[in-house]
Formats: C-alpha cells, sequence, structure tokens
C-alpha cells in the first residue's frame, strides 16, 4: 500500500500542474485524482490489508466483528481522501455530506 500511496500521490494533479507532493500544490483544484476505489464498497477496500470474516461466534450466536485490519484499510482510505494533500476524491458533493454526517455524529 505504500507503493501505491508514493504513485497516486504523484499522479494527483492540480489545476496549475503540481502534484500532492509540490509546495503550492492546491488541494481545492484538483484536475486528476491520483487513484479511485471505484466500484468498490468500503468492506472491498478493507479486504486491501487482508481477508477476514465480518463474525465471530458459534452458529446461533454469531456475534458482528470488524476485523483490525479492515481497521486499518478504512484509515489509510480516510487519510487519502482528508489528508492535507489527498490522493483520491469522492464524488462532487460527498464531501459536504460527509462533514455534516461527521458534525452529526459528534454531538
Amino acid at each position: 500500500m505504500d507503493t501505491l500511496t508514493a504513485v497516486a500521490k504523484l499522479l494527483t494533479i492540480d489545476v496549475n500542474g503540481n502534484n500532492s507532493t509540490e509546495a503550492g500544490f492546491d488541494r481545492t483544484q484538483i484536475v486528476q485524482v491520483g487513484y479511485s476505489a471505484q466500484w468498490q464498497a468500503i468492506s472491498s477496500v478493507g479486504t486491501f490489508y487482508g481477508a477476514s470474516k465480518i463474525y465471530e461466534g458459534e452458529p446461533g450466536s454469531y456475534v458482528a466483528k470488524i476485523p483490525e485490519v479492515w481497521k486499518t484499510a478504512w484509515k489509510w482510505y480516510y487519510e487519502g481522501m482528508w489528508a492535507l494533500n489527498p490522493i483520491w476524491l469522492v464524488a462532487p458533493g460527498w464531501r459536504s455530506r460527509i462533514r455534516r454526517w461527521q458534525r452529526i455524529q459528534h454531538r
């Protein structure tokens, strides 16, 4: 994932032609995204770091459990969207919806 992240940073370009590792990169004017997990649900992104079950227990008493490797993958994905210099984006309009949802969750 380190290589994917490094390449995605180089491929994320702003309106002035700067990639996300360069001084002067304008995160508000991205014209090319270096990576997109297109067609993948967040659970699929979790498997980037390893396959795992989303439950534990015995038949009749299963309990939902988010695998630790998935949490690590989701943190990587989240940081790629929201870090100082993002390397992928959510669809237009979704950033404001996600921020609104985050504000509601933290009340």
